[in-house]
C-alpha cells in the first residue's frame, strides 16, 4: 500500500519536462511540427524556394493539452504588410484577426475555427 505522503513528495520531487521541439515535416506545400508536450504547428510554404520560416503566410498553431484551443495566424508576404492581414475563401467575407508586435494577425478561436472549415471546403483562399 502506498502512502499518500509518498504519494506527494513523488509527485512534488519530479522535474516538469520543458518544450523540446520535434522533427519538421513537410507535405507538398505544408509544414507540421509538434513538441514533446504535445504543442503542434502547422503552416503553409510558398512555392518560391524560401527558407521555411519566412514563407509562412497561413499558421495554425495548438498548445498542448486536451482542451486547448487551436488560433491561426496570418503573415502576409514582406511586399504585401501594411498593417493587419485577413484571410478571404471562395472571395467571401475576410476573417480580420489582431495584429501583433511581430507581424502576425491572429484570429479569434471562433474565426479560427471557421476558417478551418472554410480551408477544409473551399476552392481558393488569399491573404490580403
Amino acid at each position: 500500500m502506498f502512502s499518500p505522503f509518498l504519494l506527494l513528495a513523488a509527485a512534488t520531487a519530479a522535474p516538469a519536462e520543458a518544450p523540446a521541439e520535434g522533427k519538421v515535416m513537410i507535405f507538398k506545400d505544408w509544414y507540421v511540427a509538434c513538441d514533446n508536450i504535445w504543442s503542434c504547428e502547422a503552416g503553409s510554404l510558398s512555392d518560391d524556394g524560401s527558407d521555411v520560416f519566412t514563407a509562412q503566410v497561413v499558421r495554425i498553431r495548438r498548445e498542448g493539452g486536451p482542451d486547448a484551443p487551436f488560433r491561426i495566424g496570418l503573415r502576409p508576404q514582406e511586399e504585401q504588410a501594411k498593417g493587419a492581414a485577413r484571410l478571404v475563401i471562395d472571395g467571401g467575407k475576410p476573417f480580420a484577426g489582431t495584429l501583433d508586435g511581430e507581424g502576425d494577425t491572429w484570429l479569434d478561436e471562433a474565426q479560427s475555427m471557421a476558417v478551418a472549415r472554410g480551408l477544409a471546403n473551399g476552392k481558393s483562399a488569399q491573404v490580403v
